[in-house]
């Protein structure tokens, strides 16, 4: 019969492979001097962006992380440590996260991982940096929707020289 910290334990790292599988971007978060209330605002902050805090084990995370073939990820949790897991806008992870430790000293975005591939602190800032999702859509429908415009416009104006052509021709035979 397993001990219940067997168990747990086995929970633990099952749910850690399970977020690994699931979500194609996680943030690596080191907490310390961050008070309770903060840290739940922090959570649900998150809650709301679509993104899920579990704070893990050190060594529980590190051998799971080994286990799924991503050392590197590994390397990036000492001290208390939170693991941020979200499928849809790492952008808007990224901007989260990076208020909140200018906000809060204790609170440090170490790296994490980004559609599968190993990011530092230093992009998560650049993430930080870029657009939301929706600005970009905007942006993009706009730098199509402009080009397609102009050129309505320009044959819309060849037309009307074409019929102008056409009118001042039938005047001109109306008036013979």
């Amino acid at each position: 019969m397993k001990k219940l910290g067997t168990i747990l334990r086995e929970s633990i790292r099952s749910e850690i492979k399970d977020n690994i599988k699931g979500n194609d971007n996680a943030f690596i978060v080191g907490y310390s001097s961050v008070s309770s209330a903060d840290f739940s605002t922090l959570r649900i902050t998150l809650k709301e962006s679509g993104a899920k805090l579990s704070i893990v084990r050190n060594a529980l995370a590190r051998r799971t992380f080994k286990e799924s073939k991503m050392e590197d990820v590994s390397n990036l949790i000492e001290g208390p440590t939170a693991l941020i897991w979200n499928i849809e806008d790492p952008v808007l992870i990224s901007k989260t996260l990076t208020k909140f430790s200018k906000d809060y000293e204790g609170l440090v975005c170490r790296g994490g991982y980004l559609d599968k591939k190993i990011i530092g602190e230093d992009v998560v800032k650049e993430l930080s940096d870029l657009p939301s999702k929706e600005t970009l859509q905007v942006m993009a429908v706009t730098a199509i929707k402009y080009p397609i415009t102009g050129l309505l416009n320009a044959l819309n104006h060849n037309l009307r020289q074409v019929v102008n052509i056409f009118h001042k021709l039938s005047e001109k035979k109306g008036g013979e």
